[in-house]
């Protein structure tokens, strides 16, 4: 009741005011409008799945509405849009349906055209089938009441015709009975270019990972927001400069997500960090100034130390170029070749914005 309590507020704040609940267990509740599970047969819907909530079982709601005048390409994949089956409950079903309509794309008909005889007796039996998928119940809940160990197992399978994989979850404790339920499917035909039975079944244990990525959330890590994937995924070749008519889909597809990632960590997360470089003035070089010397080929501990006897400034005023006095003799530098040192006594941090460093290209 807290939960429900919460969300309704949270709703309520948004201009989303709820005004009932269903529940699948009775409430003592003063509040009446919080249960409405009357009796066995109380259902209720929601996007073409049913719940029967005394029983805690889905079921299908979707009335196709067909045809029965002609069957064409069209009226095929307009009954088959009516089915909603988000969890792939339905896929052993459905999937004969897609199977007929790959029939129809190699026969090259129209949309309108009529589809030959031997589909047409296909298609009426998948009709005739659809209509005792009301009558089978789905328990919600898969996970059982003794819950101490907890594991999801997927089959994967093909066939010349199709092929895909479903997943189970398997709950017991050490002294109970194991508790086994449907979880979920996903099921693809197969391609209309004849493959071998080991290729498809390498694409059903594909669909089988790929269920496994969705229904097991992994980790947000910093690898995501850089690579798009964690660190442990498999290297790829890089893609990013070949030629796509020279790749094929998979490849077309993994460099897509390259060129992605290469534009999100160059063009977005470089923007995500404070550039404190030339947003500010910085101090000047001034005559009389202790300066370390930079030098591209050797450590900064091995830098010569100097003072500046003369500057030469711009047209706008800036130090440009100094003359520095060392042990060897008097050097000339660009300003962004020397490093200022300044006494233990000015934190050029903590001065006003006249009086910060470094320069551009100092150290």
């Amino acid at each position: 009741m807290q939960i429900c309590d919460h969300i309704t507020s949270v709703l309520a704040s948004g201009c989303f005011p709820l005004h009932k609940w269903l529940f699948n267990t009775c409430l003592n509740t003063p509040n009446e409008s919080r249960h409405l599970s009357l009796g066995d047969d109380c259902s209720n819907k929601t996007l073409g799945l049913g719940w029967f909530t005394q029983s805690d079982e889905l079921y299908f709601t979707t009335k196709l509405k067909v045809n029965t005048h002609t069957v064409t390409k069209r009226s095929m994949l307009s009954v088959i849009a009516q089915i909603y089956d988000p969890l792939g409950l339905l896929s052993p079903t459905i999937i004969c349906a897609k199977i007929l309509l790959q029939k129809l794309w190699l026969s090259k008909l129209d949309w309108d055209d009529p589809v030959p005889h031997d589909v047409v007796q296909s298609w009426e039996k998948f009709i005739k089938s659809f209509d005792c998928l009301k009558d089978i119940r789905i328990p919600r809940h898969v996970i059982g009441s003794h819950n101490q160990y907890i594991e999801l197992h997927i089959f994967s399978d093909a066939s010349q015709s199709a092929y895909g994989a479903c997943s189970y979850i398997r709950s017991y404790s050490d002294n109970s009975p194991v508790f086994i339920k449907l979880l979920c499917s996903k099921s693809k035909t197969a391609p209309l270019k004849a493959i071998s039975i080991p290729r498809l079944e390498l694409c059903g244990s594909l669909v089988g990972a790929k269920l496994f990525a969705k229904i097991n959330l992994l980790p947000l890590t910093p690898a995501h927001f850089l690579i798009g994937r964690p660190l442990t995924a498999p290297a790829s070749e890089d893609l990013t400069t070949t030629p796509s008519h020279r790749l094929t889909r998979y490849h077309r597809i993994e460099q897509l997500r390259q060129h992605f990632w290469q534009r999100w960590s160059k063009e977005y997360v470089s923007e995500l960090q404070t550039r404190t470089k030339w947003k500010s003035p910085s101090r000047d070089i001034t005559e009389d100034m202790l300066v370390l010397i930079k030098e591209d080929n050797s450590p900064p501990l091995k830098w010569r130390l100097g003072r500046v006897t003369e500057v030469s400034r711009g047209k706008d005023g800036v130090a440009r170029v100094a003359y520095i006095r060392t042990s060897e003799g008097i050097i000339q530098r660009a300003c962004s070749k020397i490093c200022p040192i300044f006494p233990e006594d000015e934190d050029p941090e903590e001065e006003d914005i006249g009086r910060v460093l470094p320069r551009p290209g100092a150290c």
